[in-house]
């Protein structure tokens, strides 16, 4: 018999026993031993199973936990506790959820709890968890299930990672204020092309008035003086030739020579009104000095001039712009400012410009309202054309009651090609620049000389912009009242009474800005300022760097400040 006969042989064999089984009952033991077999069995799938859910549980993206009906964690998957900013899970169970919620955001949490155990079966809330040692929190979807148990509620919740749908959201957001930012200055350059051409417009017509006016004026000039004398002299001529006496002859003669030297003088004076010589002789400096020396005898008013040599802009074409800007805003001061007392100062700035600055403590007016009817200021509209053709700027500061301070930035003629301008000019285009923040400073300074450095160092900053200058606390205290700086830097002799009432009046405001002084003494001196609220002390010697540091950190002391969230439990704490 082969081997194949033989395996056939045997499952015949097993197929007949297989047949004939039924026919003979098993016995109790018999059924038993199958059923717990069955049993086994059973159970080995059911292990199988729950491991494998248990393994789905763990390693699923989903953050899963049971609550009870207090919001205390029961269990929680690995990717729930890493939410939460714990690397075990075991970290989490046991501790309230709240734990683990920022407190910005613990009373969406609550209310959220509190719908759970009003009844609703399903709740679903959007809110941030983890967070605290320097981490970020991470902003979940929260989706509870509310299950009826024996021994009270079961919340089953599900966190869903939302962070990169936040992402995107603060993408778009974003791109939609860039989208919106953009449509906004796209559409104010339209409007200030608009306006620019409308005063364009107007600047044309009113310099064609202003042409006739200046020629009137000099055929006034002319017809007044010098035609005058030239007909005196005439006069003088012909009665030389009647006069026989040579003592009258020689009379007659001086007289004469007097009307030619009154005559030359008052050509040389037009002249001078006209362009002076010395200006192209010897430059702006000079030119400037001429200016107040001709002031003074000629209109009874005083200029005080400060010019480097160094900053003269060696370009003739722009020495006359820049000349007969000083005249305008010298004569616009005389006018309007009711004051006679003027300060010119001419600097050199680095990267070859030339800045001047045309002060007064006079009446002063709102800058805004000559933005807003050009038509009111044409000689300031004019000034600014003039100097942005010229590759430079024009910056105006001043508030009623406050006087007035003009600053011309132009380029000068060892300027390197592409050099960018000073900060100061780039904030004096326009000081309101979208996303950029401006901290509005008040300053207030007994001395011109000291004011006037405060504001350099101010202009250096392009998140600062000089609000108003005063001269004196009362005046500080008014204009900020006023005008609502952020920042009030006062400059005083010696600290003292006056000085702390003025820091108190000024923190009284409804817009509360901040002070910072500059006294002698500085940070070491414990002053009455400081009491009456005054956030930094700083010595007259301070640098730059540290004023405008204290500055911007008294900016932000005026927001407030959100407090300190305490952190959750450590990892296996109880």
């Amino acid at each position: 018999m082969g081997r194949s006969e033989l395996v056939r042989r045997l499952r015949l064999a097993e197929q007949w026993v297989w047949r004939l089984a039924p026919r003979f009952p098993a016995t109790e033991d018999e059924r038993r031993l199958r059923y717990l077999e069955q049993l086994e069995e059973a159970q080995h799938v059911l292990e199988r199973t729950l491991t494998g859910y248990r393994q789905l549980y763990d390693a699923a993206p989903v953050g899963f936990l049971s609550l009870d009906e207090q919001g205390i964690v029961e269990e929680a998957n690995s990717a729930a506790a890493e939410m939460l900013g714990r690397k075990r899970r075991e970290s989490v169970v046991g501790f309230p959820l709240t734990c683990f919620v920022p407190h910005a955001e613990r009373e969406r949490w609550l209310g959220h709890l509190r719908r759970c155990r009003s009844g609703e079966s399903r709740v679903v809330t959007e809110l941030a968890v983890g967070g605290g040692r320097g981490s970020e929190p991470t902003p979940v979807l929260a989706r509870t299930i509310a299950v009826d148990a024996p021994d009270g509620r079961v919340l089953h919740t599900a966190l869903v990672d939302i962070a990169e749908r936040k992402r995107f959201e603060r993408s778009l957001e974003q791109r939609q204020r860039a989208l919106d930012d953009a449509n906004a200055a796209l559409l104010a350059r339209r409007r200030e092309a608009e306006a620019r051409a409308e005063n364009l417009r107007a600047l044309t017509a009113e310099l064609g008035r202003a042409e006739q006016r200046e020629r009137k004026r000099i055929g006034r000039l002319l017809h007044d003086d010098v035609q005058q004398l030239l007909a005196a002299i005439r006069v003088q001529t012909e009665m030389l030739a009647g006069d026989a006496d040579e003592a009258e002859r020689g009379g007659r003669v001086a007289e004469i020579d007097d009307l030619i030297d009154q005559a030359i003088a008052a050509c040389r004076d037009l002249t001078a009104q006209l362009t002076p010589p010395i200006l192209n002789e010897l430059g702006l400096g000079p030119a400037l000095h001429w200016f107040a020396g001709w002031l003074a005898e000629k209109q009874r008013a005083a200029l005080h001039v400060e010019a480097d040599d160094a900053a003269d802009p060696g370009e003739e074409g722009i020495r006359s712009v820049l000349f007969e800007a000083a005249r305008e805003l010298v004569f616009n001061a005389l006018r309007h400012a009711g004051t006679e007392t003027i300060r010119a100062e001419l600097t050199a700035e680095a990267g070859g410009w030339t800045r001047l600055a045309v002060m007064d403590e006079g009446a002063g007016f709102a800058v805004e309202e000559i933005s807003d009817h050009p038509t009111e200021g044409f000689g300031l509209i004019s000034l600014r054309e003039r100097i942005e053709w010229l590759g430079g700027c024009v910056d105006v500061r001043s508030a009623p009651g406050a006087g007035t301070r003009v600053e011309l930035l132009a380029p000068r003629g060892d300027a390197e090609p592409g050099t960018p301008p000073p900060a100061a000019c780039s904030a004096a285009s326009g000081r309101e620049t979208a996303g950029r923040p401006t901290i509005h400073v008040l300053v207030c300074a007994r001395h011109g000389v000291v004011r006037a450095g405060l504001l350099r160092i101010i202009d250096a900053d392009p998140t600062l912009a000089a609000r108003a200058e005063a001269p004196t606390l009362e005046k500080a205290v008014e204009l900020a009242g006023q005008l609502s700086p952020d920042v009030a830097v006062i400059q005083v002799p010696a600290p003292g009474p006056r000085a702390a009432e003025a820091t108190r009046r000024i923190r009284a405001l409804p817009s509360a800005p901040a002070v910072i002084g500059l006294a002698p003494g500085g940070a070491d001196a414990e002053t009455p300022m400081r009491a009456a609220g005054a956030c930094a002390l700083l010595g007259e010697d301070a640098t730059a760097p540290a004023l405008l540091s204290e500055i911007h950190a008294a900016a932000a002391e005026r927001s407030s400040p959100t407090p300190a969230e305490p952190d959750p439990p450590r990892d296996g704490a109880a």
